[in-house]
């Protein structure tokens, strides 16, 4: 029970200020005859303030050192991730290069068969073509020679 009465008698605010608490301090040492006593007082609270500084600056070394283990975590985590990607990348990569080196030769195939065709048409196309414009030829010379003269009667020329 002693210890809750202790914190709470530290939260409370002081009624007398550190610098009037030191000056009444060094007078009452200075009142003993026999020891050097501001001189004690002030190297007590030289010592007092030092071991607060040690312990204030091993709690900031050990608040750096896991923020810094922290912060290694994390970039150890990125790092593996990142490594799980480039690999699933590489990976990626080997496929899509075995997959269009065999579609090279895939369409190197599909385009000789197709040259084939086409040079095999090619004569027979010509032919065709050939046949379909002598035809349409002489279809619209029979067309004139039978037409031509209801045309001139009916545009009134030549009679």
């Amino acid at each position: 029970m002693d210890e809750p009465k202790e914190e709470h008698l530290e939260e409370r605010p002081s009624l007398i200020r550190k610098s009037t608490k030191r000056i009444l301090m060094r007078a009452l040492w200075r009142s003993l005859p026999i020891l050097p006593g501001p001189d004690i007082y002030d190297l007590f609270v030289d010592l007092r303030r030092s071991r607060k500084s040690v312990d204030e600056k091993i709690q900031q070394a050990l608040e750096s050192l896991q923020d810094a283990s922290r912060l290694v975590d994390e970039l150890e985590d990125s790092l593996a991730e990142r490594t799980r990607k480039l690999n699933t990348l590489r990976q990626e990569v080997d496929r899509y290069s075995k997959l269009a080196e065999i579609e090279e030769d895939k369409a190197k195939a599909i385009v000789q068969q197709l040259e084939l065709s086409v040079n095999k048409g090619k004569n027979v196309e010509r032919w065709v073509s050939v046949a379909i414009n002598i035809i349409a030829g002489l279809l619209l010379f029979i067309l004139g020679l039978v037409l031509s003269p209801m045309v001139k009667t009916w545009f009134g020329v030549g009679e």
